[in-house]
């Protein structure tokens, strides 16, 4: 199980990592935090566990995790904004975390090609998924109660050990340093550059957080599929607009909106 001391220590942050919760098994972090808040626990606590029961990424897809392979995690965020600033907090987390992965290569010494991001909440590796994000969050009169920002990273999954379906889609840090990855490391340095970051962000109304995301992104201009409720469609990726959501053209040239889905991409 994961040293809830080692990441006290390592982290030095004074909000986030002082309120851990290391889990040797959980249904979901997210749950688990959102529990929390429920119950008054401050902004700031956070759920690390080594097994999820049931682990979920986007559209409730379940999120594969060897037991004490992967780095899995949340953190309960309370920010000062209404409904509309959470799929910014979203991309926001994302480019903290894809910032703080690459740094922590620098610090060792490793090599690592950079990291692309893709709407709404993947870190990619060479076109491959490393990393994913799932914001949940409680609601009062519209306004943000409680928000549990909820990470997925591939940390010691060899490729082997994911499932034939994922393996040519996938990608784990530990298949390009070829040695395990202190998980405690790289969550306690993620934590640190979260609270300088969350500080900036809720000072200036996530101002600059869209633009920074689309710095990592390489998806504008690409034929992709619009997943939705209502189904698949293709499209163009155009553009995330500066409340974060994406920006689409249909096959009859009309911009529409996503809220809520996700796509995928489609060969030229």
């Amino acid at each position: 199980m994961l040293s809830c001391d080692l990441i006290r220590e390592k982290s030095g942050a004074t909000i986030f990592g002082n309120n851990v919760f290391c889990l040797m098994e959980v249904d979901s972090t997210n749950t688990f935090v959102l529990n929390m808040a429920r119950s008054g626990a401050p902004e700031g606590t956070l759920a690390v566990a080594d097994f999820q029961h049931s682990g979920r990424g986007k559209r409730g897809r379940q999120w594969f995790a060897p037991r004490g392979e992967n780095l899995t995690f949340s953190l309960l965020l309370r920010p000062l904004v209404n409904i509309e600033y959470v799929q910014k907090i979203t991309l926001a987390a994302a480019v903290t975390l894809a910032n703080t992965i690459e740094e922590f290569f620098r610090q060792k010494g490793w090599d690592l090609p950079p990291i692309e991001l893709k709407w709404p909440n993947d870190l990619l590796v060479d076109g491959k998924k490393l990393s994913g994000i799932l914001t949940e969050s409680i609601l009062k009169d519209k306004e943000v109660s409680a928000l549990a920002v909820g990470i997925g990273i591939n940390l010691n999954t060899e490729i082997r050990q994911f499932p034939q379906e994922l393996q040519n889609n996938v990608c784990s840090l530990t298949d390009f340093v070829g040695q395990r990855i202190i998980p405690e490391e790289l969550l306690a340095l993620f934590l640190r550059r979260f609270e300088q970051d969350y500080e900036i962000w809720e000072r200036n109304a996530y101002r600059d957080v869209v633009t920074q995301w689309k710095n990592r992104c390489r998806q504008f201009g690409k034929k992709i599929n619009v997943i939705t409720a209502d189904g698949e469609r293709e499209a163009l990726f155009q553009d995330v607009n500066d409340d974060g959501y994406l920006l689409f053209k249909t096959a009859d040239g009309k911009t529409e909106r996503l809220i809520s889905g996700e796509i995928n991409a489609l060969s030229d």
